[in-house]
């Protein structure tokens, strides 16, 4: 899956209140979506701020794990955080990778939405796209975010009503289902 990207998103988010906002990185969603990210084999890990307070605090964490003392003590870790690159704003990413599709994750229903199976299908047979992953945060990503997309993927979907996953295991379940088509 070398022509996936991983992206989260903390630009154009909607806040709990229903407006558009920013919300804060997160140390462990840093980690635990590079190590998915590197463990799946994709291509990189894209965080979008274009808060400097945010940028200041990635930058540290990445700092101590890629070219300090954290690398040396875990260098698996090393590794997976060695993929992880910032953008201030969505369009930087897209600018970089011009043949680019975009496939949007959300937790609500959408008519347009692409089958995992499908999606996974469509990434193995055209390797010259570069597939832009995007997840929101808050309460999920802007609508005009939304219209953008190439592709929507359904909702993870449970067995409950209760659907409010951490992004970090929302995205493991959703890049292991897109993997899992890819391989075989």
């Amino acid at each position: 899956m070398n022509n996936v990207i991983s992206v989260l998103s903390h630009n154009n988010i909607i806040n709990k209140y229903g407006n558009i906002s920013e919300t804060a990185v997160t140390n462990i969603d840093v980690h635990d979506i590079a190590r998915t990210t590197r463990t799946y084999g994709l291509k990189e890990y894209a965080i979008i701020t274009r808060l400097k307070s945010q940028k200041v605090l990635l930058d540290d964490i990445l700092r101590f794990w890629v070219e300090e003392k954290g690398g040396e003590i875990n260098p698996d870790r090393k590794e997976a955080l060695s993929r992880v690159r910032h953008y201030s704003i969505f369009r930087d990413l897209t600018e970089k990778y011009p043949n680019h599709k975009i496939i949007i994750t959300d937790a609500s229903r959408h008519e347009k939405s692409t089958s995992y199976k499908d999606m996974s299908k469509i990434i193995k047979d055209n390797p010259d796209n570069m597939y832009l992953l995007v997840f929101g945060t808050g309460w999920g990503l802007d609508p005009l975010m939304i219209d953008k997309a190439d592709y929507i993927l359904p909702p993870i979907g449970t067995p409950e009503d209760y659907n409010h996953l951490s992004v970090r295991a929302a995205a493991a379940i959703i890049i292991d289902r897109l993997a899992q088509k890819s391989r075989s």
